[in-house]
């Protein structure tokens, strides 16, 4: 693990882009990871690091991911929001996570845009965008993708979730029936208007195979309480996930 900086933010503060897995040679996979557009998201967070610690793992799917992909991780988008204790959302004009459109205002999503494509050297496989949705109710109690409105974007989302679904052994349940399809409930286009969230940029990205969104709980996740412990282990069976789903191509 290489730990470089993605910009300086408004108030003076390091954004940090964390390097895993192939770092030297050309690895035969490039993958994003973010957390904490919104930053009052912490639980993604946590999931990040349990990621982390199923790529530097000392068992077959560390070794694969450490010989075949790099992984760039970007743990706090909002860094300025996280330090301050701020929510994030909805920020005026708009929030981190509606900001990949032509013109960026946060500095830290013009520089990961940036970033990206100078880095991704026709290898960039897929990017996962990790979010807490709201407190409690319908959509919020269950982990879940956000689908994409793009017709072959969502079919390897539901690629990717059978990979998950079969692979999650972790205290956090996941099941790919509970993922939110584009033009349900609030995943919608009157909640996106002119903007693109992170996922709907990536999406668009030349070569890149999936592109999505995962929604953890804050507290409860069907039935199942969602702490540091269980979002790292959460995080742990996404690596996994990763892993099969780049092994068989999609």
């Amino acid at each position: 693990m290489r730990e470089e900086i993605l910009c300086i933010t408004r108030q003076g503060r390091p954004v940090p882009r964390l390097h895993v897995g192939c770092l030297t040679g050309e690895p035969q996979h490039r993958v994003v990871l973010t957390a904490r557009h919104h930053c009052c998201e912490m639980m993604a967070s946590y999931a990040i690091e349990g990621v982390i610690e199923a790529m530097l793992a000392d068992d077959d799917n560390g070794q694969w991911l450490r010989a075949n992909v790099e992984a760039a991780i970007l743990p706090f988008m909002d860094r300025d929001g996280v330090e301050a204790g701020d929510q994030g959302k909805n920020r005026r004009p708009h929030d981190h996570n509606r900001d990949y459109g032509a013109d960026s205002v946060h500095l830290e999503t013009r520089a990961l845009r940036d970033f990206v494509t100078g880095w991704s050297d026709g290898r960039l496989a897929l990017m996962v965008d990790l979010h807490c949705p709201w407190i409690r109710g319908d959509h919020n109690e269950h982990i879940y993708q956000v689908g994409c409105e793009r017709p072959e974007c969502w079919a390897q989302q539901q690629a990717f979730g059978t990979v998950l679904e079969r692979v999650a052994t972790g205290p956090l349940p996941y099941g790919a029936a509970g993922d939110l399809a584009y033009g349900q409930s609030w995943n919608a286009a009157g909640n996106y208007g002119a903007l693109l969230s992170a996922m709907q940029w990536f999406a668009r990205f030349p070569g890149i195979r999936l592109a999505t969104a995962i929604e953890i709980p804050y507290a409860n996740s069907s039935g199942c309480a969602v702490t540091a412990a269980s979002a790292r282990a959460f995080g742990c069976d996404l690596a996994e996930a990763l892993c099969r789903y780049l092994q068989q191509g999609g």
